[in-house]
């Protein structure tokens, strides 16, 4: 790492509470530094939580232009009143879809942010809410109500993962049919079995901030699908330490909530079964979707970067000289990275899919996905092998079955 990617980590294990004997030292950062520092954290999704813990240290450490102050401070109250704004939509969102009858999950967001020291230093996006395939057109009728200035899909939308709600605000509300789509057919027929298992009533947590009580996945499956989530980012779009700050905290809390369940367990063998629970699940269900090798990539970086003990991530493994390699490799394209895609998006290519012919569009989706599968190859080259049959099988299948949307 550099010096300024470690003073960065540093900040960041800090503010997440991951470390409390680094030794911050700001001060031996010049103004070029400093600007790279502002850029890193902007990159990596994480410039709130970045810019507090500078602002509140800058007194004694951090030589910083008053301006420089200003902005820093600017951002953390944007994001401030953005989480305020979409508080606000949850409970709008959740206590419409529950009047109607609907019984919904909160994605990601808000249930990942009640974990943060700080919650609402967290950087926001779309609000996620999951409600099934079972209960997707009437869930979609209630927004449809509940927001009737929003623009939404008018065509096709019954084929969508999810269902957007666009708001004159500018905040977006993203109705999920399902959490994630896997492009194997039968990894993902399997894949939506543990969701509709980890999304039922019984099984589902539930988180309070503020004034509102909502409901978020199954602890297992929140951790499954939170990691999928940031390594899906991480081939599609680019993931950044906002991602993965969430993830460590997630296997944070789900690794004391296990070691809790298991020390008021009635007996040993209870107190045993409780406390095998976690790794046996995500040992089973992540070699089924061949996921166990980036998982050992994305913990290696909770694990180094963020400070993440290595016994709260599950299965964590040392390794030989080569995958230390694909760690490290791994580690330097996030923190030089961060959230700036891979491949400018072809809008061009979606806006022109109705007017394609099939074999057109399967063929321009498989050349994009075999252009990421290549680029997986140095970090993780078993994934990219399952990558590239998973495409010529998705494809394969979705013209059988006569799929209409362009992947």
């Amino acid at each position: 790492m550099t010096s300024v990617q470690s003073t960065y980590c540093s900040l960041l294990r800090q503010t997440l509470g991951f470390s409390t004997s680094d030794t911050l030292n700001c001060s031996t950062l010049n103004a070029e530094d400093m600007g790279s520092l502002i850029h890193l954290a902007q990159i990596q999704g994480t410039a709130p939580l970045i810019f507090d813990k500078v602002l509140s240290i800058h007194d004694s450490q951090c030589t910083m232009h008053d301006e420089l102050q200003m902005q820093m401070k600017q951002v953390c109250m944007q994001n401030m009143m953005g989480y305020e704004q979409l508080l606000l939509l949850l409970k709008q969102t959740w206590n419409g879809l529950v009047s109607g009858g609907v019984q919904p999950v909160v994605l990601k967001g808000f249930g990942l942010a009640s974990l943060y020291p700080i919650p609402y230093l967290r950087s926001w996006g779309d609000l996620d809410i999951y409600v099934g395939p079972k209960q997707y057109h009437q869930a979609a009728a209630i927004l449809r109500q509940v927001f009737p200035d929003a623009k939404h899909h008018d065509e096709e939308w019954e084929e969508l993962k999810h269902y957007n709600f666009v708001l004159p605000d500018g905040n977006v509300v993203e109705m999920h049919r399902t959490s994630a789509i896997l492009m194997h057919p039968i990894k993902n027929k399997y894949f939506l079995h543990l969701e509709s298992d980890a999304m039922k009533p019984e099984k589902v947590q539930w988180v309070e901030m503020e004034d509102v009580r909502f409901a978020i996945p199954e602890a297992k499956f929140n951790l499954l699908f939170t990691f999928y989530h940031a390594w899906e980012h991480f081939i599609r779009e680019g993931v950044g330490f906002k991602q993965l700050a969430d993830l460590a905290l997630l296997a944070h809390h789900t690794h004391n909530q296990q070691s809790s369940i298991a020390g008021t367990a009635i007996n040993n063998q209870l107190a045993i079964s409780n406390s095998q629970l976690l790794p046996s699940y995500l040992c089973r269900h992540l070699r089924r979707l061949r996921l166990y090798e980036p998982w050992q990539l994305i913990g290696y970086v909770c694990v180094t970067a963020l400070g993440l003990p290595k016994s709260e991530w599950p299965l964590y493994e040392q390794g030989g000289a080569r995958l230390q390699a694909q760690r490290e490799r791994f580690l330097q394209d996030i923190l030089s990275r961060g959230l700036m895609p891979r491949h400018q998006s072809d809008a061009s290519m979606h806006k022109k899919a109705k007017q394609m012919k099939v074999l057109v569009r399967k063929y321009m989706t498989l050349k994009n996905r075999f252009a990421n599968a290549t680029e997986i190859i140095p970090y993780s080259p078993r994934y990219a092998r399952h990558m590239m049959i998973s495409s010529i099988i998705n494809g394969i299948h979705r013209i059988i079955t006569g799929a209409k949307m362009i992947d």
